[in-house]
């Protein structure tokens, strides 16, 4: 509790200081329905709408940015939440005027464009993803309110498939991807589009680092990101949704993922928001992943687990005359050995207080929760 600040107080330094942040802390989650006012950006995607019902869970007022109020799924959000909508990549005013009357102390970014349908990949999902980023951590300055930005970046912007780690026998927070490229076949554009937007984002934020109050940035580079989603409607399009469809119905080869769950990014998030660091440049960045990779025939077997143990699941596959057969890609290989370590994720550990469940965990519940829906 000593080493969490609140977001909103400055200036706060010393050993009486953080002490006197430190119960400021413990009070504000005593208390039912006192927290800090926190604004999601792309509130309707997988990570954003988890991260709004968690935050609403632990008593944070909640605003909501989507690109469209009315195409939001009910459930997407808690009922709770304030709903606002803007196209951050082409609307800098709005999100400007959203920030400044609505006065958050923290922001989230999770927002960024994310389609195969292109025909020119640079000025469809690079530059606007690029903007979005910018347009918000321009908007935080401006807010005054702002102590903190909690950017979603990537495992993609620490590194391509194939590409070895820079210094380690792991991937680190100081590992970047050197490969990708945004003109070239998907899906290098929205890997370029991360990376490029990152380090935008810490750019802008190191060039503030030295003002009287300047805007904190964390960014969290997380695995590809699994889990039971909150509102399936809303993410139904989401890959991961997808990859899980298709292995389970056996029309895809089951793959060796690095994984991570989306209650233990979002979660990750919030810590970010309160967490005491040791700031340098304005900025943070972490990995959120597991270490290593499961073995592909493992998470065959969690996933067969998963629709023997599911009762509609059992009896549909009955009527199509038996359980799927699923079978592993063998062919993969990752510049890592699958089953070695393959990335560090300590230093969230320590300094956020952020874990990651068991990989198979992790599958096993999507699974499941897809299968009974």
């Amino acid at each position: 509790l000593w080493s969490m600040k609140v977001p909103g107080v400055r200036g706060v330094g010393g050993g009486l200081g953080r002490s006197l942040v430190g119960l400021l802390v413990f009070g504000w989650f005593l208390v039912p329905g006192v927290g800090f006012r926190a604004l999601v950006a792309g509130a309707s995607g997988f990570l954003g709408s988890e991260l709004c019902h968690q935050l609403a869970d632990q008593g944070h007022q909640v605003l909501a940015l989507v690109r469209d109020p009315e195409a939001l799924e009910p459930g997407t959000v808690p009922a709770g939440a304030r709903v606002l909508g803007c196209d951050i990549a082409r609307q800098p005013e709005m999100v400007s005027s959203i920030f400044q009357s609505e006065r958050p102390d923290v922001v989230f970014n999770t927002a960024a464009v994310f389609t195969k349908n292109y025909e020119d990949p640079v000025a469809e999902v690079v530059e606007p993803t690029v903007a979005i980023a910018r347009h918000i951590f321009e908007a935080c300055v401006a807010a005054g309110s702002v102590q903190r930005l909690v950017h979603t970046s990537s495992m993609a912007a620490v590194r391509a498939a194939s590409q070895p780690p820079a210094h380690a026998d792991w991937y680190t927070a100081e590992d970047w991807n050197t490969e990708a490229r945004g003109d070239a076949a998907w899906p290098e554009p929205y890997q370029f589009a991360k990376l490029a937007s990152e380090r935008k984002l810490l750019q802008l934020a190191a060039a503030q680092a030295l003002e009287d109050h300047p805007v904190e940035v964390v960014s969290l580079c997380p695995s590809m990101i699994f889990g039971p989603p909150r509102c399936l409607p809303a993410v139904e399009r989401a890959v991961s949704v997808q990859v899980v469809r298709q292995w389970l119905s056996g029309k895809r080869k089951v793959e060796s993922r690095l994984v991570c769950d989306v209650r233990d990014v979002a979660d990750a998030h919030i810590r970010a928001a309160i967490a005491d660091l040791p700031w340098r440049n304005g900025a943070f960045r972490f990995i959120l992943s597991a270490e290593t990779r499961s073995p592909a025939s493992e998470v065959r077997a969690c996933l067969e687990e998963a629709l023997s143990a599911v009762p509609d699941a059992r009896d549909e596959a009955a009527a199509r005359g038996g359980v799927p057969v699923l079978q592993v890609d063998e062919a993969f290989a990752p510049a890592i050995p699958i089953g070695t370590k393959e990335v560090d994720a300590s230093p969230a550990s320590k300094l956020l207080g952020a874990s990651c469940r068991s990989p198979l965990d992790t599958i096993s519940d999507m699974a499941k929760t897809l299968l009974c829906v």
